[in-house]
């Protein structure tokens, strides 16, 4: 990762977008709002950095955790899914989001 971040071309300019998407969350007005600085922000990354959908392909931030057993309560599900060292996962990403209600 250090390498990337000292020898990429393009790590200044997914940075800036990222800052970028960070500011427009509290001018947002609505979860549309939210979306379109979102879906823009992926069309500036993918343009800035050319690998960046097939590096977030390599993780599960769109799939939910694993279940730990059948008597798991809805609560501890959630807790576990924003524990922090917990892989990345869809309902952790969204209840850690703007866009998120939890």
């Amino acid at each position: 990762m250090l390498n990337i971040v000292l020898k990429s071309d393009w790590i200044l300019k997914v940075s800036e977008i990222a800052n970028d998407l960070k500011s427009n969350f509290p001018e947002a007005d609505s979860r549309d709002d939210v979306l379109n600085a979102l879906r823009d922000s992926d069309l500036r990354f993918q343009r800035a950095d050319p690998e960046y959908a097939s590096r977030a392909g390599h993780n599960d931030v769109h799939f939910l955790c694993s279940v730990s057993g059948t008597t798991q309560t809805l609560s501890a599900y959630i807790i576990n899914s924003i524990t922090e060292g917990v892989p990345l996962n869809a309902l952790g990403v969204y209840a850690l989001s703007p866009i998120g209600t939890l």
